[in-house]
């Protein structure tokens, strides 16, 4: 399950579902991955990163300096925490 900033709080889903199903969590500021409670967690995932036209939020992409502050932020946290970086995410290929 993967909830966002505005869904069902994540210390409820953990008690629907028990300890077994994976949950992960949007989060798109370094206060968002201060307060996140990543002993529920199994992962999160960061952004959205670049825009995309799959779903507008009206909010201004974070940018990969986002990413990095985000993930700063979780690793002084906890370490190796599984994250993911999302929204507008494609593969480049390399010019020649």
């Amino acid at each position: 399950m993967h909830v966002g900033q505005e869904d069902l709080a994540v210390e409820e889903a953990r008690r629907m579902l028990g300890p077994a199903p994976f949950i992960g969590l949007s989060i798109r500021t370094v206060e968002q991955a201060a307060a996140a409670p990543l002993a529920l967690l199994d992962y999160v995932g960061i952004g959205g990163v670049y825009s995309t036209m799959s779903k507008t939020s009206g909010k201004s992409p974070i940018g990969l300096d986002g990413l990095r502050k985000v993930v700063q932020v979780l690793r002084g946290r906890i370490g190796n925490f599984p994250t993911c970086g999302i929204a507008g995410i494609t593969l480049r290929m390399p010019s020649r």
